[in-house]
Formats: structure tokens, sequence, C-alpha cells
């Protein structure tokens, strides 16, 4: 037996550890102790956390190529794109921070990496739409 988070979790072979208990991980269980259901939301958190990073590098990697291929062709669009690029940098480096400061101040300091990746998803998807026209 392995307690976790004030829940008994006992060993499966091969497969996911299952509560000792009658209860289940699940949130839709509704007599579930609230460590469990705690336990449970942070664990749906990382993973869409997690997923949102995932979709973030992907969505980055395209903005990359799209910029790339129009620094490459030189020129004054090309010098505006780099001029912008760091400015967008150094812009959104400051909203985040200044929005990590008011999740910490709110007491909600649990939802700052999912705002914050949130934020720079809409902001790589203005630049995908902006650069691919």
């Amino acid at each position: 037996m392995v307690k976790i988070g004030g829940v008994q979790m006992r060993r499966g072979v091969g497969r996911v550890n299952r509560p000792a208990s009658r209860y289940f991980l699940t949130a839709a269980h509704p007599t579930a102790p609230p460590r469990v259901l705690e336990a449970m939301t942070y664990a749906t958190m990382l993973l869409r956390l997690n997923r949102s990073m995932m979709q973030l590098v992907a969505e980055s990697a395209s903005v990359v190529a799209l910029r790339s291929l129009k620094l490459a062709t030189g020129g004054a669009a090309a010098a505006a794109e780099a001029e912008r690029m760091v400015a967008e940098k150094v812009l959104a480096a400051a909203e985040a921070q200044g929005k990590a400061w008011i999740d910490v101040v709110g007491g909600a300091s649990h939802l700052t990496p999912q705002r914050t990746v949130a934020m720079y998803r809409r902001k790589v998807r203005a630049n995908r739409r902006r650069l691919s026209t």
C-alpha cells in the first residue's frame, strides 16, 4: 500500500494504481472525499497544462518557419518583422509577469501556468494568422 495525498492506494501490476477504498479517482463520484477530488483536480490541471504546452510548441514551430521565410526575403519588410518580433517578446513577457502578480495577489496562483500558456498561445495564433496572409 502507498499513501498518496492522504488516500491509500494499492499498487497494481501493469495497470494504473487503484484506491484501496471504495472511492475511485473521478470528479463525477458524488461521495468522493475532498482529498480524492483535490488530487484528481490537480492531476487534471497538470494534464491540461501539458496538452496546452505541446500545442504551443507545435504552433510556435509553424510561426518560426513563417518568420524565417519572411526574414530570408530581406528588405524593409524583414527589418520591420525583426523589430516587431523583439518588441512582441518583451511585451508578452511583461504582460505574463503582470498577470502572474495579479493571480498571486488574487489567490489564484495555481492557475498562473495555464493562463500564461493560454496567453502565449493567443499571441502565437495571431502571429500565424498575420504571417500566413
